[in-house]
């Protein structure tokens, strides 16, 4: 009996350090489980004088969905909308006819990225990618002429849509268990089609995307992301 435990203690004591680096695998195996989670961009800044922002306006809140495999892979859903209304008086017909034009301005935007992630410790790590995806902008203008009385306005269309892709790099901070703030530069290329409409505007409207436009342009911009991770 006696040297039978003998010999179980003797082997426990040699396996030792190899059930511990089994379970030390099993723990890192567990935390390699796909990790989902929200975010939002909470300061976006587009960068001035790009020919792209007639098709994106500045500012706009992106929202993501992060899928984080492992340490070094990252899927991301991203989708934005935006909308403005604003009102302006103009003379059309040369400056003969006075007329109250109501705005609306409406800005959505969906894509997806594959990214490289790599952890410099346990809170820190870079990450940089591909993403594309589509994009639709349009203008809603009702207009009331001021010298006569109007039951309903005219109403013109401007619509424009746009296939996009770009890169991104960022770098991130976990500062609790679920939380990571990040900051990111963005380099985006539109693509963008002739502006098409059910009613065109008038050649002396103040169009948003000018007739017959197409565009290659690259659009750059940064923002700080806050990802919440379950």
């Amino acid at each position: 009996m006696i040297q039978s435990l003998f010999c179980v203690v003797v082997i426990a004591f040699l396996f030792h350090p190899l059930l511990r680096s089994a379970q030390k695998d099993s723990l890192e195996a567990a935390s390699e489980a796909p990790r989902v989670g929200i975010g939002v961009s909470i300061l976006p800044y587009t960068f001035p004088n790009n020919d792209t922002y007639l098709v994106q306006p500045a500012g706009v809140h992106s929202w993501y969905i992060p899928v984080q495999f492992g340490q070094h892979f990252r899927w991301e859903t991203e989708f934005a909308f935006a909308q403005a209304n604003d009102s302006l008086r103009l003379n059309l017909n040369n400056n003969t006819v006075p007329a109250r034009h109501y705005r609306t301005s409406t800005f959505s935007r969906v894509g997806m990225g594959v990214y490289y992630t790599h952890p410099f410790d346990a809170e820190t790590r870079v990450y940089t990618g591909v993403r594309s995806g589509v994009v639709v902008s349009a203008v809603r203008w009702e207009t009331f002429l001021l010298d006569r009385v109007m039951p309903s306005p005219f109403v013109y269309l401007e619509n424009i849509g746009s296939f996009w892709f770009g890169g991104v790099l960022g770098f991130e901070y976990r500062f609790a268990r679920h939380f990571a703030l990040g900051a990111e530069a963005h380099l985006a290329s539109y693509t963008t089609g002739a502006m098409s409409s059910t009613n065109p505007p008038p050649s002396d409207y103040p169009v948003r995307f000018p007739a017959g436009r197409t565009s290659d342009a690259v659009l750059t911009s940064a923002n700080v992301a806050l990802r919440f991770f379950f």
